[in-house]
């Protein structure tokens, strides 16, 4: 540490030792006032003109007079001059030894070596040396007391009533007998039997007052200008001390505060100053930032930086706008992408000192979490748009093929009424069944309609996932795709695991269907197809965006080297009608929205991966049910009618009167009403064998509430349900409650008629009630 700067310089030349040779300054003084006298005496009788008688005469008298004139001057003026002299002799002394004492010292040690110096020099038992309490001024601090050769314990006591309160009033303070007289209310005194007091106060630079050095004696103090400038002079510098001990405490404070406060804080920060030499940083800059020992004991900026360099996505651009900030006074926040994908937000502002830019503080926060967050968020508000878009669309399709139905029914089954009514061989028999054919090709559309809105009638049950994909390898379909696609070479890779999922063989094997079929489409020059079934436990998908509910699933992919799909498109794929394909051309383009379809009817998920260039690969997951018992079923008998009355409950006369005629060229009585409430009326009056019942009918009233007031007046009454478009869980429901089955508009004269026959089997056991 700098030694403490000394306000006063003692000479040390023997020329200030005036009590060193008092003989001769005696002498010379008494003889110089002689001559003096001397020849004052002289004057005077030369002035009078007087005669002596003889010289020795004159001189006696001289002599004599010199005499008289001499020993009033010694006494007035030489003795007090000595007195003087030898004070400051003592002051001067007194100045060098504690000079020389504390010139190695500093901050309290000086304070405490000035305070027992002035006590052996001044040979007083007491010496005190105090500092004003921060937050009470009318309170002192001891910082130093001296009590009879060895330091005391420090107290801290009120100023009021003491003597150290007069010198904090009045810059000083001496009192050199009856101390405890004049102040009665001072204990302290007594117990110290202190007769006398002398004490000067300390300021700061400001002016602000510090404190006081006084001494304290047993006996009474005599008076002595001398010793009050010393004081007055360790006072001054003792303020110095004091002031420089409090700044470095208020110095350690703010760094310590200022440490914990980087220390603290969740972002890395980094200090430097106009050369980019790093001033101050904290661990968590060190640790975000991953940087070496080596790196951080060169405390360059430049050179910590540099080490990330190959972190980032863009090195280049970071650089260039580390330069950039460097000469500039602006604030700046971007954000840092990382090769790992780690994301930092950087902001950084400058450091002015004079006017002038001294440097800059970065602060670098870790937003990896929060972008992730952020882009998964945006993936569930896309996923949720286009969930309400499809089923925006789905209502929209459902309602489209409940109408188209209405209209096909008809058609179908007229042109097979007619059909019926004449020879095998005629040309209109030919003409008939190509309207039927047609009819039947317009319903597939309308079922994938269905299918899109998720409101088809779904058969479930066991299927063997392998057999599904068997199935459709050995379609029409399939070898119509590898004769159109030659060059695209087809790889097989099923499970050997049989794996049964709950579901539907016919809307799988669509859904399969549309998958390969956009798989050839995608490799129009050829490439490699691959079909693939795996049985595993799954808890996440791949692309990790969906909740999947832990378990063992089916996973079907269909993989091929394809043109793949554009960025902007992957979310878009299984929209209705989205497709680049050509219109007219590759189908109707609800293939996709046919397999979203089905994969959610079934409980399951999807996943897509795609790179352009590279091609693209759906999984589809269904969840694993177990194995089917094995069952017979008997087919009912559609070659006979009978006599059995048979209630038709449609809204859509064309369908109620198409229904009525088909029923009745099978043989039975038929009767028909247009909704459900007449329905209820008529069964609480007669009886009939079974209701053909639609399920679309009146909006508060449908075909589930009129099953249920029916089933109220007959509890056993036997039902098929006929529909077009309906929920699946109210079907579900009208089922669960004895309807024997359910025939799907529109419907032919073999479908409608083997539903009646099952049900008018059926015992009435199996209806619920």
């Amino acid at each position: 540490m700098k030694e403490p700067d000394l306000l006063i310089q003692i000479p040390r030349s023997e020329n200030l030792d005036l009590e060193s040779k008092p003989g001769h300054w005696t002498f010379a003084i008494i003889m110089g006032t002689i001559m003096i006298a001397e020849a004052a005496v002289m004057l005077f009788l030369h002035l009078l003109h007087l005669e002596s008688g003889s010289a020795l005469v004159i001189l006696l008298d001289s002599m004599i007079l010199a005499l008289i004139v001499a020993v009033p001057m010694y006494l007035l003026l030489i003795v007090p001059l000595r007195r003087s002299l030898r004070a400051q002799s003592r002051t001067t002394r007194t100045l060098q030894t504690i000079m020389h004492g504390t010139s190695s010292s500093y901050g309290l040690t000086f304070c405490r070596q000035v305070v027992e110096e002035l006590t052996k020099a001044l040979g007083v038992p007491y010496a005190i040396l105090a500092e004003v309490v921060p937050d009470n001024p009318n309170r002192v601090q001891m910082q130093v007391f001296w009590e009879h050769g060895k330091l005391a314990p420090n107290l801290c006591y009120d100023l009021r009533g003491t003597p150290c309160e007069t010198v904090m009033s009045h810059g000083k303070g001496y009192y050199p007998q009856r101390l405890q007289e004049l102040f009665p209310q001072d204990r302290d005194l007594k117990t110290l039997n202190a007769q006398s007091y002398m004490g000067v106060a300390m300021y700061s630079a400001k002016g602000r007052p510090l404190g006081l050095l006084a001494i304290l004696d047993e006996k009474p103090m005599v008076e002595d200008d001398m010793t009050q400038r010393l004081l007055s002079i360790f006072a001054a510098r003792a303020a110095v001390e004091l002031e420089r001990v409090a700044g470095e405490a208020a110095l350690r404070t703010s760094e310590s505060l200022l440490r914990a406060t980087l220390e603290s804080t969740a972002d890395g920060i980094l200090v430097v100053d106009g050369q980019g030499m790093a001033t101050q940083f904290n661990s968590k800059f060190l640790q975000m930032w991953r940087i070496p020992e080596n790196a951080v004991a060169s405390r360059n900026d430049k050179q910590m930086l540099e080490f990330v360099l190959d972190q980032l996505v863009d090195p280049r651009a970071f650089l260039t706008r580390i330069t950039e900030l460097y000469d500039s006074s602006d604030e700046s926040l971007d954000t840092l992408e990382f090769k790992d994908g780690r994301v930092f937000e950087r902001f950084s502002c400058p450091l002015i000192k004079d006017g002038e830019v001294a440097g800059r503080l970065w602060s670098f926060r870790d937003v990896t979490q929060r972008r992730q967050a952020e882009q998964t968020r945006e993936r569930l508000q896309e996923r949720l748009e286009r969930a309400e878009r499809m089923e925006s669309l789905g209502l929209l399709a459902g309602g489209v093929a409940h109408d188209l139905n209405n209209i096909l029914g008809p058609i179908t089954g007229y042109a097979e009424l007619a059909a019926r009514s004449l020879p095998e061989d005629s040309k209109a028999v030919i003409r008939l069944k190509r309207i039927s054919r047609s009819a039947e090709e317009a319903a597939a559309v309308i079922q994938d309609l269905l299918t899109l809105a998720r409101r088809g009638r779904y058969e479930m049950a066991p299927v063997n996932f392998n057999l599904v994909i068997n199935s459709f390898l050995e379609s029409p379909v399939f070898e119509s795709l590898t004769q159109r696609y030659p060059a695209t070479k087809v790889n097989i890779q099923l499970s050997p695991t049989a794996a049964y999922i709950l579901g539907s063989d016919t809307h799988l094997n669509k859904a399969v269907m549309n998958l390969v079929a956009n798989a050839f489409e995608a490799m129009p020059n050829g490439g490699l197809l691959t079909i693939q079934t795996e049985l595993a436990h799954i808890d996440k998908l791949r692309g990790g965006f969906q909740n999947v509910k832990p378990g063992n699933y089916v996973i079907l992919r269909i993989r091929d080297s394809g043109m793949g799909i554009p960025p902007e498109d992957v979310g878009k794929i299984f929209e209705p009608y989205f497709s680049r394909k050509k219109m007219g051309v590759s189908g109707s383009g609800l293939g996709l929205s046919v397999v979203y379809g089905v994969v959610k009817d079934h409980h399951g998920y999807y996943d897509v991966h795609t790179e352009v260039g590279k091609g693209t690969e759906f999984e589809l997951y269904f969840p694993v049910t177990g194995e089917p018992q094995a069952a017979a079923k008997v087919a009912a008998s559609i070659s006979r009618g009978g006599t059995e009355t048979i209630l038709v409950i449609d809204d859509n006369p064309n369908q109620r009167e198409l229904a009525g005629e088909i029923l009745s060229s099978l043989g039975y009585s038929v009767r028909m009403v247009e909704n459900g409430r007449r329905a209820v009326e008529v069964i609480s009056h007669d009886a009939v064998d079974v209701i053909v019942l639609d399920m679309i009918m009146e909006p508060d009233f449908d075909g589930l509430d009129t099953y249920r007031a029916i089933l109220e007046i007959r509890p056993h009454q036997k039902a098929v349900v006929v529909s077009g478009f309906s929920a699946t869980d109210r079907v579900q429901k009208i089922l669960e409650l004895g309807a024997a089955g359910y025939v799907k508009k529109p419907y032919s004269i073999d479908a409608l008629g083997a539903a009646v026959r099952e049900a008018l089997e059926r015992t009435d056991a199996a209806i619920s009630g």
